[in-house]
């Protein structure tokens, strides 16, 4: 199962202040720093604004895992440079404090709090279990590269209802001749914690047109840990609507084994579209999966084969209909 990372990078000027990054291939970088370097944690800047380009990743809340996170650390300079660069780094829980206080408010001004089915917290707390592996790197003479590491421990001892982050920093780096680029020396990582359902399904159904027909689905597809009762996943049918899917207590017995009845909802944009589930099986008779013995054995969670069955619509003026058996593979 693959672990989830949110990668936030603060840029220019700390971080409440957003500007473009630091680069030894930027256009301007002959003239405006030209025999400079710069120490930076690298990646491709996220402004926080635009909450769908974050990347959400979960871990399996799993006593025995332990796993390491990398981070890119490169040397911005209009030379390679001739002699070893020592990088130190800190934990600093002060940037989390800032995100929730801060810049979650900016999210939150752009895109709402719910953006492409994914949520955006501004309640997070320090993760408890994570230690800075690479509290000082060397990257050697002749290179411009290393890595940051650290390590997350006991995700088992973690809740579903609480946000963990953890975040660290540049804090030195010598020789001192080289500066630390503020507007990549600092890393918020977010760690939600997956719940049962989430993991790798293989999905089979259609999405009926009223015009264009049957459009079949056969593929794999990933849902992803909203809450404790909650998954999402990106596509109706063949088009690329998010599908929230809450998991409720509420018993509907099929073929004698007792399943549970879920809530669908429709997202686009962090908006939900006008949508609606079926309450009794609408699809085509002649496309795979077949339709059910019985009308009403829809939209629920089997927990024995780990399958759900899904059958909703959106548009209400011209329903666009969907029929999904998705299984855990």
């Amino acid at each position: 199962m693959k672990k989830y990372i949110v990668i936030i990078l603060f840029l220019l000027a700390g971080i409440l202040t957003f500007q473009a990054c630091l680069k030894d291939d930027h256009p301007y970088w002959p003239n405006d720093v030209s025999g400079k370097q710069y120490i930076t944690i690298y990646g491709s800047p996220l402004n926080v604004t635009a909450v769908n380009q974050v990347r959400f990743e979960t871990v399996l809340p799993v006593a025995t895992l332990k796993d390491t996170v990398t981070f890119f650390v490169n040397l911005a300079s209009d030379a390679v440079p001739s002699t070893a660069t020592t990088v130190t780094f800190a934990l600093d829980n002060t940037l989390i404090t800032a995100y929730d206080t801060s810049l979650y408010q900016a999210a939150v001004a752009a895109h709402d709090t719910v953006t492409w089915g994914v949520y955006v917290w501004n309640d997070y707390k320090p993760y408890p279990g994570v230690k800075l592996i690479t509290p000082t790197i060397t990257i050697p003479a002749g290179s411009r590269v290393g890595y940051a590491k650290i390590l997350v421990d006991h995700p088992d001892t973690l809740r579903l209802n609480v946000h963990y982050m953890a975040a660290f920093k540049i804090t030195g780096v010598s020789p001192s001749s080289i500066s630390i680029a503020q507007n990549l020396s600092s890393v918020l990582c977010a760690f939600p914690i997956a719940n049962q359902y989430e993991g790798d399904y293989t999905v089979v159904g259609y999405r009926k047109h009223p015009s264009l027909g049957t459009l079949v689905v056969n593929k794999t597809e990933h849902l992803s840990t909203v809450d404790a009762n909650t998954v999402t996943k990106s596509g109706f049918g063949d088009y690329p609507y998010d599908v929230q899917i809450q998991v409720t207590n509420n018993v509907l017995v099929v073929q004698g084994v007792n399943c549970f009845k879920v809530n669908v909802t429709v997202w686009s944009s962090g908006s939900a579209v006008a949508s609606a589930m079926e309450t009794s099986w609408v699809g085509d008779p002649a496309a795979a999966p077949k339709p059910p013995l019985d009308p009403t054995w829809i939209n629920y969670y089997n927990p024995f084969t780990k399958t759900f069955v899904l059958n909703a619509h959106y548009n209400l003026a011209a329903p666009r209909y969907m029929y999904e058996v998705l299984t855990l593979q």
